[in-house]
C-alpha cells in the first residue's frame, strides 16, 4: 500500500502535469487526514499512559475505529500481495514457455521474424515480472 507521504511527494513533484486533478486540494485533504491520525494516536497514547483514568466513550470509539482501520489496511495489503504473487507465478510459467518456444523455433530453423516475435513477447513478460517484483518489494517495505 502506498503511503500518504509517497502520494504527497508525487503530487508536489508532478501535480501540474496531472491534468484535471486539483492536486492542491488532494494535498490539503491528505495533510488533514494525517493530522487527524496523529491526534487520534496522541489521544490513545495519552489514555493508555493514564490507566487510572476511565476511558470516555469518544476515546473508546476512536480506539475501535483506529484498530478496525489498521486491520482493514493490513487485510487489503495481504490480499494485494497474494494477488501479485499469483500473477508473478503465472508470468514465470509463461516466461518458461516462451523460452522453450524460442529454443524450439531456433532448432527447427523457423524464419527470423517468427523468432523475433517470440523474443519480443518474452521481453514483455520479463518486464511485467520486474514490475510485479518491484511492487511486491514496495508492499513488503510498507508493511
Amino acid at each position: 500500500m502506498v503511503s500518504s507521504y509517497e502520494i504527497l511527494y508525487i503530487l508536489r513533484r508532478y501535480g501540474k502535469y496531472l491534468g484535471g486533478i486539483d492536486y492542491e486540494k488532494v494535498i490539503k485533504i491528505l495533510e488533514e487526514e494525517d493530522k487527524r491520525d496523529r491526534t487520534i494516536e496522541r489521544r490513545l497514547l495519552d489514555n493508555l499512559l493514564n490507566e487510572d483514568k476511565e476511558l470516555d466513550s469518544e476515546s473508546l470509539r476512536l480506539i475501535e475505529k483506529f484498530t478496525c482501520d489498521k486491520f482493514a489496511e493490513k487485510t487489503m495489503t495481504n490480499i494485494e500481495r497474494r494477488r501479485l504473487e499469483a500473477k508473478l507465478e503465472y508470468l514465470k510459467q509463461r516466461e518458461q514457455q516462451l523460452i522453450d518456444l524460442v529454443a524450439e523455433l531456433k532448432i527447427r530453423q523457423f524464419p527470423l521474424t517468427e523468432v523475433k516475435k517470440a523474443i519480443r513477447r518474452l521481453s514483455e513478460v520479463r518486464r511485467d515480472i520486474r514490475s510485479i517484483k518491484k511492487a511486491l518489494k514496495l508492499l513488503e517495505r510498507g508493511s
